[in-house]
């Protein structure tokens, strides 16, 4: 944030590119993060159809349920698109704001270490409108997750305590309870940062430098190792796997599953939890 306005600074591949190619790579990394998002609804729908209704989902519904979590990410990337393109006036800022940081900075304009891909002009009215898309996307995101989340843990709770209530089940039971949880929780380390960003740039008027911003994303690029990482270390059955440990008092997760039933829910599938 400089100066009222939210400001981009490329690094790596993008301070060699040109207008518009490097705006089309950061556009890329629009879809990446509203990917990501949106598309952690995909497994606890899943989840939730198999565990509590019971339904048989083929590959083709679930690539089917991934693809409209695509169709509504390239909308919004579409969207981020019309909203922040640098004109000609926004490129003529850009040089007024690298010119600015470089005397801050108290380095010569063609020597400083930054190159600016894009401004975000916090009182445009396109920009307003695309993080209002934006909110109104992971708010019914999570909504979903939660939702699926609260019924599945407590499907799997009831068919744990009615039918086969054992000390090996129930460590079962509990850590993927936990790993659920977790993945349950998850998308507010990508929704966290962007309501920080959206919260600073509204409240922002011309003379609002906020520096650390720059930080306030970085949990966003782990969001997708986080998820693995936990369930791999938390159940025991994929830690044993991943760490070629050959645990002989404990039986693999499938074995642990039966197929009785006396109240419609079927516990073999637990296992498509991992």
């Amino acid at each position: 944030m400089y100066n009222g306005q939210n400001v981009w600074v490329t690094n790596g591949v993008l301070r060699f590119l040109d207008q518009p190619y490097d705006f089309i790579l950061i556009m890329w990394w629009f879809f990446a993060a509203a990917f990501s998002v949106i598309s952690n609804c995909v497994p606890f729908i899943y989840r939730y159809l198999v565990i509590c209704r019971h339904r048989v989902i083929s590959p083709l519904s679930y690539a089917m349920m991934l693809m409209i979590t695509l169709i509504f990410s390239v909308s919004f990337v579409s969207v981020s698109a019309w909203a922040t393109f640098p004109d000609a006036e926004q490129q003529m800022e850009i040089s007024n704001i690298t010119m600015g940081l470089s005397n801050f900075l108290d380095q010569p304009v063609n020597m400083a270490p930054l190159k600016i891909g894009l401004i975000i002009k916090t009182e445009n009215h396109k920009f307003a409108i695309s993080s209002l898309y934006g909110m109104c996307l992971e708010i019914v995101c999570y909504t979903i997750i939660i939702t699926c989340g609260v019924r599945i843990k407590r499907t799997i709770q009831a068919a744990m305590i009615s039918e086969f209530y054992n000390t090996r089940l129930v460590e079962v039971n509990r850590q993927l309870n936990f790993v659920l949880l977790f993945q349950t929780m998850l998308p507010a380390f990508e929704i966290i940062p962007c309501a920080i960003y959206l919260v600073a740039s509204v409240l922002a008027d011309r003379s609002t430098n906020i520096y650390y911003m720059a930080f306030a994303t970085i949990s966003m690029h782990w969001v997708p190792v986080f998820s693995p990482l936990v369930t791999i270390l938390v159940v025991k059955p994929y830690r044993n796997f991943v760490f070629c440990r050959n645990d002989r008092e404990s039986a693999p997760l499938s074995s642990l599953t039966e197929k009785r039933s006396t109240n419609g829910i079927t516990v073999t599938h637990i296992t498509a939890l991992g």
